[in-house]
């Protein structure tokens, strides 16, 4: 279909295999460019400790997209405003930092997904514009099975919860 974005890594991973890609912590969209024609899968930008704005993030996703990569970020928090912010600019795949309890888990899942499967927010970024849908829930569909979703597991805090955090459906 015309200008379906896919993910990269998520079709990957259903294959077994494995995805390659680097991660920026500075805005530079011609090392952007260079990591498409290097043949990368993915370029993944660290939004919680880079100094991205919501423009940087807006014109790396479109640098990305016609680099043939899947946009990717780290993003400084967990809060439904934040990840909509970088989501709406185009971002496919979000890591969300210090996830140390399955209700966090849940919060940083559900942010990240339209309903049924989350509580996104349906906004008008540019995220938001390609493919040709014949309606708001068939693209809700398509972003919730190509959005990754990583919970950052870095805090001792983990090793009381792991299992409730690895159960949570849609990390």
């Amino acid at each position: 279909e015309k200008d379906m974005r896919t993910n990269s890594v998520v079709e990957k991973m259903k294959r077994g295999e494995m995805a390659y890609g680097m991660n920026l912590s500075f805005q530079s969209t011609t090392l952007v460019e260079l990591a498409g024609r290097v043949g990368f899968d993915f370029v993944s930008f660290d939004g919680e400790h880079g100094p991205f704005t919501p423009s940087d993030i807006d014109d790396l996703c479109r640098v990305a997209d016609m680099a043939g990569l899947t946009p990717m970020a780290r993003v400084p928090n967990i809060d439904d405003s934040t990840i909509l912010r970088f989501l709406d600019r185009g971002i496919m795949g979000i890591v969300g930092p210090h996830i140390t309890t399955a209700e966090r888990a849940q919060e940083l899942a559900d942010a990240c997904r339209y309903v049924p499967r989350g509580k996104r927010s349906f906004g008008s970024g540019r995220g938001s514009y390609f493919g040709d849908f014949e309606s708001g829930p068939a693209y809700m569909e398509h972003f919730n099975d190509n959005v990754l979703v990583t919970a950052q597991l870095e805090d001792v805090e983990v090793l009381d919860n792991i299992d409730g955090i690895l159960a949570v459906e849609g990390i």
